[in-house]
């Protein structure tokens, strides 16, 4: 079956077809490798050898080994499973972490480039405000507040994601407001909330760059608020707090730890960065 025929058959939307038979062979690759790591998290505790917290001293430090794939850290825990367990919660904070700023930024860019004027004034004005501030400052002072875990860095980093993300797509949305079959519809008596809608599917290649290049930036954050101490703490394995566990076993000459789980992690925020920026000039080019 040709490509036509099966992206016709999964029923992706005429823009997806379009863009997805113009894939070059390096967007192509950057989207397998994506999937590949998004795979490992989802199945890596099916498949892990051992338990994250399965503990054997008398293994401790070991260098990679066919027992130990990858080693072991100070306590003799296995670290590729700690790496496939740790994948699975490091990627659930992006995946959030996008999730919510990306509804948030969408519905508030729609709202401004629907009535524009004042409200659109105002929200950009309100949007300038929040993105003059760093969101890891937002992040490490709900922190304070709320205390460390896994929740609190998530939400304070999705709301403070989220005028970056409405910054983005208001652009597109005021494009695609101003398109005729918008006026057209209007003209035909459809209801605001249809007509949003198409806009919605108007902006969706954006969108969709943009949680890409989201997700990266969220794992980065997240992994470097567990690296200070205040995101996920030990002895749950998350691949920031593994980084900063493995610190003490990197100055006595153990570096397995702080490799396995910072490779992870370059890898990772890469990947995505490049596939974002690359689905980002692609889909901005074809509009």
């Amino acid at each position: 079956m040709t490509l036509a025929g099966v992206t016709s058959a999964l029923r992706i939307p005429r823009w997806g077809r379009r863009r997805l038979r113009a894939l070059d062979p390096y967007t192509i690759f950057l989207i397998v490798l994506c999937g590949a790591l998004i795979v490992m998290a989802a199945i890596g505790p099916l498949v892990a050898p051992y338990a994250p917290d399965s503990t054997d001293l008398l293994a401790a430090n070991q260098g990679p080994s066919p027992a130990h794939l990858l080693g072991t850290d100070s306590l003799g825990r296995d670290l590729l499973s700690r790496i496939l367990w740790g994948a699975q919660i490091s990627y659930a904070a992006a995946l959030l972490i996008v999730c919510i700023s990306v509804i948030i930024g969408t519905l508030l860019a729609l709202l401004s480039s629907w009535y524009g004027g004042f409200v659109d004034s105002a929200t950009s004005s309100v949007l300038n405000v929040f993105i003059a501030i760093p969101g890891m400052i937002v992040a490490i002072i709900a922190v304070t507040v709320l205390g460390a875990g896994f929740w609190a860095p998530v939400l304070a980093m999705a709301f403070a994601s989220s005028p970056y993300v409405a910054r983005v797509i208001r652009g597109t949305a005021l494009q695609e407001r101003h398109r005729p079959y918008v006026e057209a519809l209007a003209l035909s008596g459809v209801s605001t909330v249809r007509i949003n809608a198409h806009i919605l599917r108007g902006v969706m290649p954006i969108v969709l760059a943009q949680a890409t290049f989201g997700f990266s930036v969220a794992l980065l954050e997240f992994g470097a608020l567990s690296f200070i101490g205040l995101g996920v703490q030990p002895p749950t394995a998350e691949w920031g707090a593994m980084v900063i566990a493995g610190r003490t076993e990197l100055l006595a000459g153990n570096p397995q730890q702080t490799t396995a789980a910072g490779v992870m992690i370059v890898l990772t925020v890469i990947s995505f960065t490049l596939l974002g920026e690359r689905l980002q000039r692609m889909l901005g080019a074809s509009r």
